[in-house]
């Protein structure tokens, strides 16, 4: 944490050894016990820790608003949606999609499930469009 306070804004850069050449001289020590169990960390396992670490707010405030956004899109869809139709139907279970994502964003790297980002980002896609046959 005391690598995004330093470096709030605009964080330490998206490049292939910015984490690594950013956190040796950010490791703290955790009740007075030293900070040998961590002499070489790997990335955070936080998504949302690491876009902030990685780009700072000026990144990690789109990351925010693109979940934001598709939640109220799906949430919108499924209301306007004529009671009993598909896409009325499938609203809750995407919104559901989306929390899996963020709960899974939270104790792993979301980049390693390629498959599932991109069913997700489908079926928000599908619950989100415009008007058609339900």
């Amino acid at each position: 944490m005391t690598a995004i306070v330093h470096r709030p804004v605009f964080g330490w850069g998206w490049g292939r050894e910015s984490f690594a050449e950013a956190k040796r001289e950010h490791i703290t020590s955790i009740g007075g016990v030293s900070p040998q169990w961590a002499a070489n960390p790997g990335v955070p396992h936080n998504e949302a820790l690491f876009i902030l670490l990685q780009t700072g707010l000026l990144g990690f405030i789109p990351y925010a608003l693109v979940f934001t956004r598709a939640w109220r899109s799906i949430g919108a869809s499924g209301e306007a949606s004529a009671p009993g139709s598909a896409r009325a139907a499938l609203a809750p279970y995407v919104q559901g999609v989306l929390v899996t994502m963020l709960v899974i964003s939270t104790v792993s790297d979301l980049m390693y499930y390629t498959y599932y980002r991109v069913l997700a980002f489908f079926l928000i896609g599908v619950a989100t469009a415009g008007p058609g046959r339900d």
